[in-house]
């Protein structure tokens, strides 16, 4: 099974332009945003999917830019307002693209789609804990945002349970609460 889906992924890399500059964008994306640049990978995944606009693996990576960027901005305290825009965006698009991939699962093939599917629970958990942790008191929703962060946690640990994120997400959950 693994084996057709490379060969069918090579296969869709020779084929179709569109598709391969769209990964090439991706994995510069991913350099991108390992640095830390937050602009600049911004501009890779946003090109990768105008190039080819099913590349859910730069969708998910737009939402992990607004998460890491959101998150730094409002443990530094330096612009909170940003910060809340970044962290609002990247829960409500979680929500999108998780359903996305249960339908369609990742077009790159260096993870499964469980896996894949996993990691992006873990991701909404953690922007849902960022999300928690700015607003505190002032959070209207808690107890609906509680209730679907321990969803996304509970199916985190489900399809990825060797997730690092989620096993963190979890064991601070476990000792602290939400």
């Amino acid at each position: 099974e693994e084996m057709e889906k490379l060969r069918s992924i090579a296969a869709l890399f020779a084929a179709d332009a569109a598709y391969a500059k769209s990964a090439e964008l991706t994995v510069k994306g991913n350099v991108h945003l390992l640095a830390r640049e937050y602009g600049q990978a911004r501009a890779m995944f946003t090109s990768a999917l105008r190039t080819w606009p099913a590349m859910l693996d730069a969708r998910r990576q737009l939402v992990e830019v607004d998460f890491q960027e959101g998150a730094g901005l409002a443990v530094a305290g330096s612009d909170m307002k940003q910060a809340r825009r970044l962290l609002y965006r990247a829960y409500e698009d979680s929500e999108d693209l998780i359903e996305a991939a249960l339908e369609k699962g990742p077009a790159l093939p260096f993870v499964s789609p469980g896996r894949f599917t996993g990691d992006l629970y873990a991701l909404k958990a953690a922007v849902i804990s960022a999300v928690y942790a700015i607003e505190g008191r002032k959070l209207r929703n808690k107890v609906k945002l509680e209730t679907e962060f321990k969803a996304a946690l509970d199916e985190a640990v489900r399809l990825a349970p060797d997730s690092r994120l989620a096993r963190e997400l979890l064991e601070r959950y476990s000792k602290e609460g939400f």
